[in-house]
């Protein structure tokens, strides 16, 4: 593969180098579905969070990645080896991540049948 060369602005170069360095971070351990946010997750973004990673949604992108990869430190140990019994063939559930994320806790959950991934403010819940 030929690396592609960039034209990103000052404002566009951190994205970009964000998205570049997710696509080759750790490997997916299951299949994503739809991905959607909720109104109040993205409200709360855009209330919250600096433009830079507003960007192409850059925020729920690393949230998405870190919750497919297996990220789930904030977890309780119960509840991360539910996710990982949830990867067994046969054995498939919902699987949980919890981040947090300027004293906000979001919650990004996958359907037992990987249909959709859904980013959501705990509150939403």
């Amino acid at each position: 593969m030929q690396p592609q060369v960039s034209t990103t602005t000052p404002s566009t170069a951190l994205p970009a180098l964000m998205l570049e360095f997710l696509e080759h971070s750790k490997p997916e351990l299951f299949e994503l579905g739809q991905i959607v946010c909720t109104r109040n997750v993205v409200s709360w973004a855009e209330d919250n969070l600096p433009g830079v990673l507003l960007e192409g949604s850059l925020w729920a992108r690393i949230l998405i990645r870190a919750h497919c990869t297996g990220c789930w430190e904030e977890l309780s140990n119960d509840d991360q080896q539910l996710n990982r019994s949830s990867l067994e063939p046969g054995n498939e559930g919902r699987i949980f991540s919890a981040y947090t994320l300027l004293g906000e806790k979001i919650y990004v959950i996958t359907e037992w049948d990987r249909s959709v991934t859904t980013v959501l403010l705990a509150s939403d819940y």
